[in-house]
């Protein structure tokens, strides 16, 4: 295991949080786990657990790099909103501006597609583990766009649904307007602007130092897990090509809400709950990839906004084949919890075990 940083583990809930990491780690709910907690701005603690690689049995440090999925949308949201700082778009620009023949392109704005109110259904939602082993060019993603059964699940703005699809072309919005590839804008407008080291558009041809390989649950399997498809990151873009770290997440976090990556008013923007064109917040289904309770959908541009524990909370989750992460930023108490695992959504217990990890770290430190 990785040391702590000094001067955090005297805390009887943070043994409480080792001991629940230790535990999903020892219950082969994950071969590994990292998390990192940021207080007033600074990392005060980091940690890896368990392994980064099975075969070659190397333990996984706080540093080690994962794919973060659709964490990735708000970092894409950013993007967006530094385009508009720049007078190259609007949101309330329709999506016929930039892919005039896209079906029903005029119906839609940026607006909705970033907050899930476009109606565009998610392409991920279709034999996903096979279509994602292939590289795809623009056009090719756009024919399988365009040949989605249903494309629209409601009218424009008067629903919610989560998006991969609206993501997607938001990411190719972004190369289009700027006039460069999507992983050169968002290093240079959001990534570099934030400070971060470790994050990037994935590409799996890529050397990177402490690279995670990620797992999928096999309980048959001697190890208990087995290594999980393939991706290719053009299959993700903009809606989760990212990889990351805990630390990163931390850090990225005090970056936006300290204006280092948008403006006060796009920051603003970005927090704001949508609400349908009947002014209404969207009702909370059952099914809701974001269920933290309530009866209201709050999501602003790539991040939930729903309360945790009764405090203010602007987080997000992701999943990509071999992963889970999340963040937790809580502004009233300049406190922010980000977590990964090497292993995916498959295993439901693991879920349900950050949370309790996530919980006790809450209790620690907000």
């Amino acid at each position: 295991l990785i040391p702590a940083y000094a001067g955090i583990s005297g805390s009887t809930q943070f043994r409480e949080a080792e001991a629940i990491a230790e535990q999903l780690i020892s219950g082969r709910k994950s071969p590994g786990l990292t998390v990192a907690v940021g207080k007033g701005g600074k990392i005060v603690y980091s940690r890896g657990f368990g392994m980064a690689n099975l075969e070659t049995n190397t333990a996984l440090a706080a540093n080690g790099v994962v794919q973060i999925g659709s964490i990735t949308k708000h970092f894409a949201a950013a993007a967006i909103l530094r385009l508009e700082e720049a007078g190259k778009l609007k949101l309330e620009d329709r999506l016929d501006r930039f892919f005039p023949n896209f079906p029903r392109a005029a119906d839609i704005t940026l607006h909705q597609m970033l907050t899930h109110t476009s109606g565009l259904s998610s392409y991920t939602n279709d034999d996903f583990l096979q279509s994602s082993r292939l590289d795809y060019t623009e056009a090719q993603m756009i024919e399988r766009f365009e040949k989605t059964d249903p494309l629209y699940l409601f009218e424009p703005g008067t629903s919610w649904i989560y998006s991969d699809t609206a993501y997607f072309l938001l990411g190719l919005i972004i190369e289009k307007v700027a006039g460069e590839p999507l992983p050169k804008y968002l290093k240079r407008e959001v990534i570099t602007r934030a400070g971060l080291a470790h994050t990037a558009i994935d590409d799996a041809a890529d050397v990177v130092p402490h690279r995670v390989s990620g797992y999928s649950p096999s309980p048959d399997a001697p190890s208990g897990f087995a290594n999980a498809s393939f991706v290719s990151l053009t299959y993700a873009g903009g809606a989760g090509a990212l990889r990351s770290t805990p630390e990163d997440l931390c850090r990225w976090y005090y970056a936006l809400m300290n204006g280092k990556v948008v403006s006060a008013a796009s920051l603003a923007k970005m927090l704001t709950p949508v609400r349908l064109l009947d002014g209404r917040y969207p009702p909370r289904r059952k099914d809701h990839p974001f269920n933290h309770g309530g009866d209201d959908v709050l999501y602003g541009y790539g991040l939930d906004l729903a309360s945790y524990e009764g405090r203010k909370c602007i987080s997000h989750t992701g999943y990509i084949q071999g992963f889970l992460s999340g963040f937790y930023g809580f502004p009233e108490n300049d406190v922010v919890i980000a977590y990964t695992a090497n292993c995916d959504g498959a295993a439901v217990d693991l879920a349900g075990g950050i949370g309790g990890l996530r919980g006790s770290l809450f209790k620690a430190f907000v």
